[in-house]
This record gives structure tokens, C-alpha cells and sequence, in this order.
């Protein structure tokens, strides 16, 4: 099994982002100690979660725990 770099922002028990971002880019495997919800307003992205991947168009709402 592989190892993953755990990585993440967060430094308080809630925090909000806002992220615009126009460039793709590509993330190694990595997990966090949190729960996110991503909200996708623009744009579409493919969000890949355990081995599969997820084509996001815009008003998905991605729930990660």
C-alpha cells in the first residue's frame, strides 16, 4: 500500500475558502484530518477520491469525510 503525505489548512476547528483559480493544476495522493465540503460555482474540474476519478461541473456540491 502506499504512502500518502497527509497536507491541509487547517488551523482552527472551521474555516472558510474562497479559491478562483484559472490555471489547472494536478495534486499528488494526499488526505487530511477534516471534513471539506467543496462547492464548484465555475468552471469544471475532475476530482479524483480512492482510485476514482469525478468529472465537477458547476453547482456540484462535493461532500469529503
Amino acid at each position: 500500500m502506499p504512502e500518502y503525505k497527509k497536507v491541509g489548512y487547517l488551523t482552527s476547528s472551521f474555516k472558510l475558502f474562497h479559491l478562483k483559480d484559472q490555471n489547472k493544476k494536478e495534486f499528488s495522493y494526499h488526505y487530511h484530518d477534516f471534513h471539506k465540503i467543496l462547492i464548484l460555482l465555475n468552471g469544471d474540474i475532475t476530482y479524483c477520491i480512492e482510485g476514482s476519478s469525478y468529472q465537477l461541473v458547476p453547482n456540484n456540491i462535493l461532500l469529503v469525510y
